[in-house]
């Protein structure tokens, strides 16, 4: 609210209740990488080891797929660098390792395997 005139010179005006309010996008520190264990006509594969390495992390991280072949790793630290692997004794991967510069949370980092 500016105030009702000035007191003073002309031109010289009172601001009364002044409030500036920054709005910035929040920055996160922390993120996830998550994706799929597919076969090779599209359907999620169980119980298949994917494992991370990299970024801060002292030792590998290691999650199985669940029955709809999704698995996710969260409370990342942003800004590092990450090997993705999968493993299975039952298929081989097409693309087997990603590795990925973490910026923000990652979805759809998903592991096909060949037709077996």
């Amino acid at each position: 609210n500016f105030g009702s005139g000035g007191t003073g010179a002309a031109g010289t005006f009172r601001i009364d209740n002044f409030q500036v309010q920054a709005i910035a996008a929040p920055t996160s520190s922390i993120a996830s990488i998550e994706g799929r264990a597919l076969g090779a006509l599209g359907a999620g594969l169980a119980r298949v080891t994917i494992e991370l390495t990299g970024g801060s992390l002292s030792q590998p991280v290691r999650v199985q797929t669940n029955s709809f072949g999704n698995y996710r790793f969260g409370n990342l630290p942003v800004g590092d660098t990450y090997v993705v692997t999968v493993y299975s004794k039952k298929h081989a991967f097409i693309e087997p390792t990603r590795v990925i510069n973490l910026k923000d949370s990652i979805s759809g980092v998903d592991f096909v395997a060949y037709d077996q």
